[in-house]
Parts: structure tokens; C-alpha cells; sequence
């Protein structure tokens, strides 16, 4: 069957189709990312993960009862592309053993055995939540009828360094010592302390491993070659009360912020304060602050950190609340220097809906590496009308447009857009162009490179998009690392957001000139 012909069979095999906003870490960038996936189920129980730029990342066998409410059981990107279990299914049920795989080879000793009910049974060896090359982090122990059971050790590069006990009931009980989300290699953070029929009670203190390269310059209490840098306190109930150092939701290497308060009867209340610090052996300092009334909503004037606070991007929001809820004007500012600049801008009503015009940062705002803007008007918390995108080269140089397009009143992209790679930077100007219809790219896209050798963008690539918004056909596409000093590309044939045949990567030299450095056959 050759690819045109194909068009009417995908479309008659897909049984639903459900699109999901989903955070992940992303280890190239170590940023947190919402990225947008479409989720495709078939008649062939068959599942289908596409990106937002139209390629087909993943396709497994599901089971029929997952189409409810489809969730990605994946942590980082890295998983969506390399993990894999295998094994097999009875009636819809997971049976026998199961073993998983990282990129096609598999994980020593890794997986365990599903009963005749589809349960876990028995001993079981998974991976962390957060699992990848520099996370390779097990959890050992017994499952019984799908409820973990006894003494379970949590494994890190051969050495046990957590655990705890579940008692019948599968709840947590007594002394454990857990992982952050967010643990690798160059992120070690400990939390220790008692649970109580499945619930945390008492002091849990919050360590991180001291690395051979830093020095205790912070005042920090050390424990061997632990240091602690937080903890939380909860009464026999299991809800937070007293005074708590908390770490961020995505604290590692590059983030590393404290909140630092008061909980009572589990609600924040009183002034709040907002700690940075920029190495791990320099002190942490205060960079926001504000208060919590005693329902435990934000009231009156905040300064509060963006996620990915970074010390190349540090930007802060200051604006009110009223009852936990944004109001009126915010500022966006960055420091520069010593001193914080006003660069953005935008007003919430009072429903905290996005109003009016809004000049946004990018998720990865960088000072020099990534100074990106947009600038349009929102409605209701929709985007509405033309966006332009703004990039300034570097601290020398002005904001200059970069890229636009525009939004229907349903906040739905439509006609000629130009676009900005999801890592663009200095060394990574990459952008797209082609047409939007009805939110789904359609036809030609090509794809511009700024490189060391030309002082504007020049194609280097591209290709077409089918009517599901799926890569189709011939393209030339650029990788995840592509950059000035890694310029890969990749030429090859699409089916559908699927790559076929033979792939060839080429390697963009000075002055455009293009060879070839390697060849991949995909099924």
C-alpha cells in the first residue's frame, strides 16, 4: 500500500482522539515544560503519542479501559521516548512477567510478575519516578495482590540509600527516607522522617548530598555528607503545622528555592518568604515575600519567583492579591546586574483572568542565551488576535521581531505563522513557518536556521503536514540538540507522523555546505 493511500486507513482506525497539557522535565534544558501531546486511540487497542510539531513519539498497546481518562505515565521526555515494558495481556490484563527496556535494551532485573487478576505479585524490582541516565534509580520489594507490602529499599548506583516499610494495608508506616521528584545525580535531595498509617507525622528533615566540589560556606548544619536545607513539620493527624523551609516543587541544581514559613491546621497563613541561591555554596538570600490570610489565600502585594527560575534568568512578578486570586496589574521584571528591570506586563480581572494587552516572557527566558518576548492581548484568559514574538541577540542589541501570527476569538491559531523552536536560543535560532487552520498546521512548514556564517534566517529544511496536523512524506528536520555548533539534520520519508525507510543525517558546514554523517532505517 503506498503513503497516499494510507490517509483514509489512519483516519478510519483512530477510535478517539484526546489532546493533553502535561509538565515534564526536560533534561536537555533542565526546565520544567508544559507540553502538548495528542493521544490517539485505534479499533486496534493501539495508543498513539504525537508532539506538537506532528511526529508520532510513541505507540504501545493499551488497554481498552485507559480511553477514559488517558494519562501519560511518563515523568520526563526521556521516558516518552525510550521506556518500554513489555510483557503480556489475558483479557485486557497484564499476566506473567513483565520487563522493561531502555532504549531497546533491557533494564537488568527490572519488572516482576502480574497475577491471573492482572495485579503485581510477588518481588518486584521498578524504576523511580524520575528515571533516566543520570537518574538510574530502583525500588525493591514485594507486592502483594497489587499492594506493595514489608521492608522496600530504594537503590542508587548499587548503594541503598532509602526506604521504609508498608504494612498489610499497603499504607507507609514508620521511619522512611524518600527521594525528591526531581533526584540525579548532581541533585541529590533526601527527605527524612515518619509516617504514620500512610500519613507523614512529626519533623521531616530535608538533606541534600554535599558534592565533592562544594565547599560549607552557607551556614548550613551538616551531617556527614548530608547538609540540611529544609523541613516540614505535621502533627499526628498528618497535617502541616509550625514553622516550615520548604523546597520548591522543581528545586535541583539550576533552581534552588526555599519557602519559608508558617502552616496552621494545614493552611499557610502569615508572611511567607521566598529564598534563592544561585550555587550550593553560596548562601541562600531573600528574592520575594508575602502574606497569607488566615483561610490561607494570598492577600495584598506579592513578589513571587517564575517556575524555572534560573541564576542566567531570574524574573520575578510583582502584582496583588485579593483572596488568593491575582488582580489589577502585574509586573514582570529581571535582574540585570544588581538591580531588577520591568520588561513585561499585564492585568487580571477578578476572576484572575488574563485581560487586555500582555507582554509575556518565554518558559525559558535567559539573560543573553534566550531573550524572548511575546506581545498581543488576551480575553478572558484567552489568547486573542495577532501575537508578535520579540528576540534581543544580546545584552548589546534591541528587541526585534521575530516571528507572529494570530488567534481566532477561541484562542484557535489560524493563517501564516512564524514560530520559535521549543529550544531556541543564541546558539539555537531555529524557527518554523507555514499555515495554521482551524489550530492544526496544514501543508508546507519550512524551517529557518540562523547560523555563524549569515546574518538572517535562510531555510534548511522543512516539509508538509497531512489534515491530523502529522508530519507526511519527505522532510528535512532538525534534532532536540540541533544547534550553531551541532547543525545535524535529518532527510527522510514520514507516514503519517511515523518515520519510514531510509533517514540519512547530515551534518550543515560553513557557507551551507551539507554532507553526509550517518543513515537510520525505521520500519
Amino acid at each position: 500500500m503506498n503513503i497516499s493511500s494510507q490517509n483514509n486507513q489512519t483516519q478510519i482506525n483512530e477510535l478517539q482522539e484526546v489532546t493533553k497539557d502535561q509538565e515534564y522535565f526536560d533534561q536537555a534544558m533542565q526546565l520544567l515544560f508544559r507540553r502538548q501531546f495528542k493521544i490517539i486511540f485505534t479499533k486496534n487497542q493501539e495508543i498513539k503519542i504525537i508532539s506538537s510539531n506532528g511526529e508520532i513519539i510513541r505507540s504501545d498497546i493499551i488497554l481498552s479501559s485507559c480511553h477514559e481518562d488517558p494519562e501519560l505515565p511518563f515523568f520526563n521526555l526521556e521516558q516518552i521516548k525510550h521506556l518500554k515494558w513489555l510483557g503480556k495481556y489475558q483479557d485486557t490484563k497484564k499476566v506473567g512477567k513483565w520487563i522493561a527496556t531502555w532504549k531497546n535494551e533491557i533494564l537488568l532485573d527490572v519488572g516482576g510478575q502480574y497475577c491471573q487478576k492482572g495485579m503485581k505479585q510477588s518481588r518486584w524490582k521498578e524504576i523511580f519516578k524520575n528515571y533516566f541516565e543520570k537518574a538510574q534509580v530502583y525500588e525493591e520489594g514485594e507486592y502483594i495482590n497489587g499492594k506493595r507490602i514489608g521492608i522496600w529499599n530504594t537503590i542508587y548506583q548499587n548503594k541503598l540509600i532509602g526506604g521504609g516499610f508498608y504494612d498489610q494495608q499497603g499504607q507507609k508506616n514508620g521511619q522512611w527516607i524518600e527521594l525528591c521528584n526531581y533526584f540525579q545525580c548532581d541533585n541529590q535531595i533526601i527527605y527524612q522522617g515518619e509516617y504514620l498509617n500512610g500519613k507523614k507525622i512529626g519533623t521531616w528533615d530535608i538533606n541534600r548530598k554535599r558534592l565533592a566540589i562544594f565547599l560549607n560556606l552557607n551556614g548550613c548544619k551538616k551531617k556527614g555528607n548530608l547538609e540540611l536545607i529544609g523541613w516540614e513539620q505535621y502533627d499526628q493527624q498528618g497535617q502541616k503545622n509550625g514553622k516550615w523551609v520548604e523546597l520548591s516543587d522543581d528545586f535541583q541544581k539550576e533552581t534552588q528555592i526555599l519557602y519559608c514559613g508558617e502552616y496552621k491546621s494545614g493552611r499557610k497563613c502569615g508572611i511567607w518568604e521566598i529564598h534563592y541561591q544561585i550555587q550550593s555554596n553560596r548562601p541562600f538570600y531573600l528574592i520575594g515575600c508575602g502574606i497569607y490570610n488566615m483561610e490561607g489565600y494570598k492577600n495584598g502585594r506579592w513578589v513571587e519567583v517564575t517556575k524555572n527560575f534560573l541564576s542566567d534568568g531570574q524574573v520575578i512578578y510583582e502584582g496583588q492579591y485579593k483572596n488568593g486570586k491575582k488582580i489589577g496589574k502585574w509586573d514582570i521584571k529581571v535582574k540585570n546586574d544588581q538591580t531588577f528591570e520591568k520588561i513585561g506586563y499585564g492585568s487580571y480581572d477578578e476572576q484572575e483572568h488574563k485581560n487586555g494587552i500582555w507582554l509575556e516572557l518565554s518558559e525559558n527566558y535567559r539573560n543573553i542565551y534566550s531573550e524572548v518576548t511575546y506581545y498581543g492581548e488576551y480575553k478572558k484568559d484567552k489568547k486573542i488576535g495577532k501575537w508578535e514574538i520579540y528576540y534581543k541577540q544580546s545584552s548589546n542589541y534591541p528587541f526585534k521581531l521575530i516571528g507572529s501570527g494570530s488567534y481566532n476569538d477561541e484562542s484557535v491559531k489560524y493563517g501564516i505563522w512564524i514560530e520559535l523552536s521549543d529550544y531556541f536560543s543564541n546558539q539555537n535560532e531555529v524557527l518554523y513557518q507555514g499555515v495554521y487552520q482551524n489550530g492544526r498546521k496544514v501543508g508546507k512548514w519550512d524551517i529557518k536556521f540562523k547560523s555563524h556564517y549569515f546574518n538572517d534566517f535562510h531555510n534548511i529544511g522543512g516539509g508538509i503536514y497531512d489534515n491530523q496536523n502529522l508530519k507526511h512524506a519527505s522532510w528535512v528536520d532538525v534534532g532536540d540538540n540541533f544547534s550553531k555548533n551541532q547543525s545535524i539534520i535529518h532527510k527522510g520519508e514520514y507516514n503519517h507522523g511515523k518515520k519510514i525507510g531510509l533517514w540519512e543525517e547530515m551534518r550543515i558546514c560553513c557557507e551551507n555546505t551539507i554532507f553526509k554523517i550517518g543513515e537510520k532505517i525505521y520500519d
